[in-house]
């Protein structure tokens, strides 16, 4: 059965399959309003601390390729209270997955129903966490440099053709490396 949020998500070209899997699809302006939307849904609910959110990852690159999953990055007040909003979280659909893997973050992803696709992957950080920096960063020097971005397209697509979806991002991991280094040797020019 296919639920009103599972439709939405679909209607703005989300929607990846967690066989294991890569597919890049070519940027769609609806995941900016895709992003728009569903952090207004997230703020609405959870409404009781501060909290900012952030589009990033290669859906918010206009000029690249991307997975058509949804990255929101959650700058948040405290993760004790982002904790206590879990149940607000899966309330609107998110599965719920604690740190998985970063220490102090949380991470929450927005499946379809019968959980065969991802729609929202959200990290949230408590306000100032290195994590958020890197990031931002990241996002921003590949939106400025497009000749960079297309690297990492390039990159990408080569990648997605001989790994699954876990050794794919492992080995995205050194260009990331080398271009946040790259990014904040220019934010000091």
């Amino acid at each position: 059965m296919i639920t009103s949020i599972d439709k939405i998500m679909e209607d703005f070209g989300l929607g990846l399959a967690r066989d294991g899997r890569v597919e890049l699809k070519v940027h769609q302006a609806e995941w900016d309003r895709a992003f728009i939307f569903e952090s207004e849904r997230i703020q609405k609910a959870i409404s009781d601390f501060p909290m900012s959110l952030h589009h990033m990852g290669s859906t918010s690159i206009s000029t690249i390729s991307a997975k058509p999953i949804l990255d929101i990055l959650a700058e948040v007040s405290s993760i004790e209270k982002m904790d206590k909003a879990q149940s607000v979280l899966e309330a609107l659909g998110y599965e719920y997955k604690g740190e998985y893997g970063i220490p102090g973050r949380r991470y929450c992803v927005l499946y379809n129903t019968d959980k065969t696709k991802g729609f929202v992957h959200l990290h949230a950080f408590e306000f100032g966490d290195k994590e958020i920096q890197k990031h931002l960063l990241f996002r921003d020097y590949l939106r400025t440099f497009p000749d960079v971005a297309k690297a990492y397209e390039n990159l990408k697509k080569d990648l997605s053709l001989k790994f699954k979806r876990s050794e794919y991002s492992e080995m995205k991991s050194e260009f990331i490396k080398k271009t946040l280094i790259e990014a904040r040797a220019e934010l000091t020019r």
